[in-house]
Formats: structure tokens, C-alpha cells, sequence
């Protein structure tokens, strides 16, 4: 099916498409696109490179379409679009490289995460709240015992220094022991 546009050269269409020539050449002898007496119908040589055009093949960028391609200033597409279902196309309709760079994006996050568990720099949440509640709970006993074991020490003592001296070291002791417990 010819249309009443020219046929172009392979420099023209390539400058058309934006691509390289080589791209152009690699396309004809790949069989991604026809020549008609090695001329090329712009039309129909589009539809073609993109139905025969394997997007999980990696592109550099000298082969994007300049269409495609966003100024250093513009903000990159959001990656929170939802997928459409397969065959849909639309605003919500993401190309197959995006799906693929959320899913590396994802499964690098996860790798960072097992990366730190592994060498103890992250460390399971609901471990953390029963060594947190033990420690809390250890401690709270051990303050609560405080009265009771230096009440015997302070009965008969009168002098306010001496009682001040017995309840400070029996603090201080308490205190080591619950600093030694959290280090553990």
C-alpha cells in the first residue's frame, strides 16, 4: 500500500525517525522493515519498526525517537502510574522498559535490605519491641527492689549522709547492671 507521500532514502528516513543510518541499515537487513527499490514508504516503514521493534532488547540513546526524549529540565515520568491491563494502551498505559525499570527499581531496594540484615546493620522490628519490653520490664523489677534491699542497711543509721551514700551506691549498681542487660 503506497500512500501519496514520497518514498525516502534510508539518511532521510533515519533523520525522519530520529535514529542513527546504521539503525536504519541494521533494520532493512534484519527484516524489521521493506524497501521498495531501495526506497523506504515512511508510513508503512513505521508501523513496521515499531510492531517488529523488541523492547526488551536494551537501546542506546543515539536509537530513541526524538519524540521520546525529555529536556534535562522536564522531571521524569512518574513511576506511580497503575499498569493497564495487557493490550490496553492509554494514560495509565505503561511501556514495557518503564515496567522493567520499576521492577529493577524494586528488586534493588530489596537487595539493599537483605544486604544490611545480613551484616546486622537492620534488624527485625518485633525482635527489637521484645528485647526493648525484656530490658524495660528487667529494669522496672530491679528499681522496684531498690527500698527492700537497702532498707535493712539504713534502719538504724541516723546520719542523712550515710543513707544518701548506701541509696547511691545501691542506684549506681542497679543502674550498671540494666546498662550491662541492654548491652547484651
Amino acid at each position: 500500500m503506497t500512500t501519496n507521500r514520497p518514498l525516502l532514502s534510508q539518511r532521510a528516513y533515519a533523520r525522519h525517525r530520529g535514529v542513527s543510518h546504521t539503525a536504519v541499515r541494521k533494520a532493512i537487513a534484519a527484516g524489521r522493515i521493506t524497501t521498495e527499490d531501495g526506497r523506504i514508504d515512511p508510513d508503512r516503514a513505521d508501523r513496521d519498526w515499531e510492531a517488529n521493534t523488541d523492547e526488551s532488547k536494551p537501546s542506546s540513546t543515539a536509537t530513541k525517537r526524538r519524540g521520546q526524549r525529555r529536556a534535562p529540565w522536564q522531571p521524569p515520568e512518574s513511576t506511580t502510574s497503575t499498569m493497564a491491563p495487557a493490550g490496553e494502551s492509554g494514560a495509565g498505559a505503561r511501556t514495557y522498559s518503564q515496567s522493567r525499570g520499576v521492577r529493577e527499581s524494586y528488586l534493588a531496594r530489596l537487595a539493599k535490605v537483605d544486604y544490611e540484615q545480613r551484616i546486622s546493620k537492620l534488624v527485625d522490628a518485633d525482635q527489637m519491641r521484645v528485647a526493648q519490653f525484656n530490658a524495660a520490664r528487667k529494669a522496672r523489677d530491679m528499681l522496684i527492689g531498690v527500698p527492700s534491699r537497702i532498707a535493712p542497711l539504713v534502719v538504724g543509721t541516723t546520719d542523712v549522709a550515710e543513707i544518701e551514700r548506701i541509696m547511691d551506691i545501691e542506684i549506681n549498681r542497679v543502674c550498671t547492671e540494666i546498662a550491662a542487660a541492654v548491652k547484651r
